[in-house]
């Protein structure tokens, strides 16, 4: 499956006849025991499609929004099939250094840059009305990939065609998703197991509601669901990623009656592979549940069936039976670590909104089990860790005195990783206002705080202590509130005395986010001495984030020569696209045009998916029809294809991504080739 870099509204279609209507489970027993109460049934789409909105929740630049979806925690050459690696710091033979902050960056970034928007104000359209202009292109792209797919064999490019396809199918294009869906379902029982579970995958991304039960049907492996897939039985693997599917569809949906038909089959999913040995089909269950709020009070929901306790287990109801249902798996020490490791984060997604005695309960089981790290599994408390910083606020709320004390006594963990996963999750917490009038008391104490780790701490903590400051800074920008003259000082002294490129990637970002422009001089005098490319690459994002144009000729001048350093050459894309460069799209097509290698292809296709705006979408059609080409680089193209027409603020896989348990992933979460987060 190739690595894709960059998710609507109902639409109008009745559901599909075989697969449309309610599911109810079987009896259990061989239908001697009579069958439980229906689940909340799947309603029919609305007549008439919606335009596609940014997600709800924090602004897509801040720190609360849920984004970012990329790659696997790999390194080195870019494997068969495109996959991108993650710009990591390598631990020798062992691979990855995974106590590295560029693996979060990686995993959270796109709640920080909002790419799309900077390549969508920067490329205006040309030729008459804008309208007019976006239908057209997306469609020449669209068209492309579907003739594409019904010729082509190669595994990595049909992945990489459908992902690209449904990716393509939102605003505009949107009457086309009823086609796509029954394009995709043939390819549920492609005998390619990577193929199979990328077709579902696509299916949720699409969102057409009509087409969903098909997913159900899949994740219960029940006779409908063999019946799509082919076989006697559905792969774990592919029921996994038809709940990561659900969760990410239902997510953006408005619809209460629909995200009660989800919960519903991912609970009674989850309880039937409790204990599993495997931890992928119920982590999947986990983290899409926490995709999937329901209201805060039962009477809110519609009367789309019951929701009693049965032998088929709950259907939740309200947010307080989905985070009764999670805690009672938390407390479960006999379920698998990698299942519990994810469940305080689908707890502090199910807090944002949520009144304050459930947060506070939420709030209380989570610093509990960090009150008995010594006795769990490092994994798990990690993941309590991460999920603090989604959770708590700098406000003097019972439950965010308890968030707030328990990352500070995390901050001095014995554990390496749990004391750096406290310092990033502390600057998130005072990002966030709450119900308090002033923030400004407890930004001051974190911003003291942290300070001092940069100052004191090893070179591993000062990396993470800087990344923290700068978030710390952009959320007080965010807020309408000055800088800190302090935090920018230091920040800028440290860059000019560094020479560890991880190092000077960090504060480099760091002085980004803190919107330094007094740091563009250090900043490009690194970007000229650094040889480092992944180094080299933080600055050119650093330089990007900051917006000044006098940053545009070295940044030109890197992307001319970085050919054959894709990681460089993608960032200094990226950091181009958000500065405006309107000769960006013309240099990477001349580019492609020149490039006769797979790795050269591969490196500018990419860099055009992540920075080209729509004026790119012809000359990447014609390199996926160009037979004479590899499959490797046709898919590259399909690839970019399906994030330039893509019109969302930010990547499909955004929501499972940002503040993800990356150290805890099960294989078809991460796994560096083919989890979900794996798929650009």
């Amino acid at each position: 499956m190739i690595a894709l870099a960059c998710v609507l509204a109902s639409l109008a279609m009745a559901p599909l006849p075989l697969h449309g209507a309610p599911y109810t489970p079987p009896p259990p027993g061989g239908g001697s025991t009579p069958p439980p109460p229906p689940p909340p049934a799947m309603p029919p789409p609305p007549r008439d499609p919606a335009p596609s909105a940014p997600p709800s929740g924090a602004p897509v630049s801040g720190p609360n929004m849920p984004g970012s979806a990329g790659p696997g925690p790999a390194t080195g050459a870019v494997p068969t099939g495109a996959r991108m690696p993650i710009s990591v710091a390598t631990g020798g033979d062992l691979g990855p250094d995974t106590t590295s902050w560029s693996m979060w960056w990686h995993y959270n970034r796109d709640a920080f840059l909002d790419l799309k928007a900077h390549v969508e104000a920067n490329s205006p359209a040309t030729g008459g009305d804008a309208t007019v202009s976006t239908s057209v292109r997306t469609s020449r792209g669209i068209d492309s990939m579907v003739a594409a797919l019904g010729r082509e064999r190669n595994r990595d490019l049909m992945s990489s065609l459908l992902v690209g396809l449904a990716r393509s199918c939102d605003d505009l294009a949107l009457a086309r998703a009823p086609r796509m869906a029954s394009l995709f379902a043939p390819f549920l029982a492609d005998p390619d197991q990577e193929v199979a579970e990328t077709a579902a995958a696509a299916l949720g991304i699409l969102r057409h509601e009509a087409a969903l039960p098909d997913l159900v049907a899949l994740l219960h492996d029940d006779a409908a669901g063999r019946k799509l897939a082919g076989g006697e039985r559905v792969p774990t693997r592919t029921r996994a990623f038809a709940a990561y599917a659900l969760g990410l569809a239902a997510a953006r949906s408005e619809r209460e009656d629909f995200q009660a038909f989800v919960a519903h089959h991912l609970q009674r999913e989850l309880e039937a592979t409790g204990h599993a040995r495997s931890a992928d089909l119920p982590a999947a269950c986990v983290l899409a549940l926490g995709l999937v709020p329901l209201p805060l009070e039962a009477r809110e929901l519609p009367k789309t069936g019951s929701a009693r306790r049965s032998d088929d287990g709950i259907a939740p109801r309200t947010r307080a039976s989905q985070v009764s249902g999670l805690v009672e798996i938390l407390r479960d020490t006999q379920q698998h670590d990698r299942v519990r490791a994810h469940v305080p984060d689908a707890l502090a997604r199910l807090a944002d909104g949520a009144a304050a005695d459930l947060r506070e309960d939420i709030a209380r089981e989570i610093t509990a089990l960090l009150e008995r790290a010594g006795r769990e599994p490092a994994e798990v408390v990690r993941g309590a860790v991460l999920a603090l910083g989604r959770l708590g606020d700098a406000d003097s709320d019972a439950a965010d005195l308890r968030v707030r004390g328990a990352l500070k006594r995390a901050a001095d963990s014995s554990d390496m990783q749990m004391r750096l996963f406290a310092l990033v999750s502390l600057a998130q917490v005072a990002t966030r206002r709450g119900t308090a009038e002033d923030a400004t008391p407890v930004q001051s104490e974190v911003q003291k705080f942290l300070l001092e780790r940069f100052a004191r701490g090893k070179n591993r903590e000062r990396s993470w202590a800087a990344l923290s400051l700068g978030i710390l800074e952009h959320g007080r920008i965010a807020q309408g509130q000055p800088g800190s003259p302090a935090v920018r000082a230091a920040l800028r002294r440290e860059l000019g005395e560094s020479t560890a490129p991880d190092q000077v990637g960090a504060i480099a970002i760091a002085l980004g986010l803190a919107q330094d422009h007094g740091a563009v001089r250090g900043l490009l005098a690194q970007l000229d001495e650094l040889r480092d490319p992944i180094g080299r690459g933080y600055v050119a994002t650093a330089l990007g984030l900051l917006g000044l144009p006098e940053a545009i000729p070295p940044l030109r001048a890197i992307l001319v020569k970085s050919r054959y350093q894709p990681e460089l050459l993608r960032e200094s894309a990226i950091a181009l696209a958000m500065l405006g460069d309107n000769d960006l799209v013309t240099t990477l097509v001349d580019n492609l045009r020149q490039a006769k290698s797979l790795a050269s292809q591969a490196s500018v296709a990419r860099a055009l998916g992540f920075a080209g705006g729509l004026n790119a979408v012809e000359p990447l059609a014609k390199m996926l029809e160009d037979s004479s080409l590899t499959a490797g680089a046709r898919g590259f193209a399909a690839v970019a294809l399906g994030m330039v027409c893509d019109r969302e603020r930010v990547p499909w896989n955004a929501r499972l991504s940002f503040g993800v348990n990356y150290l805890a992933a099960p294989p078809t979460l991460i796994d560096g080739q083919a989890g979900i987060l794996d798929i650009l």
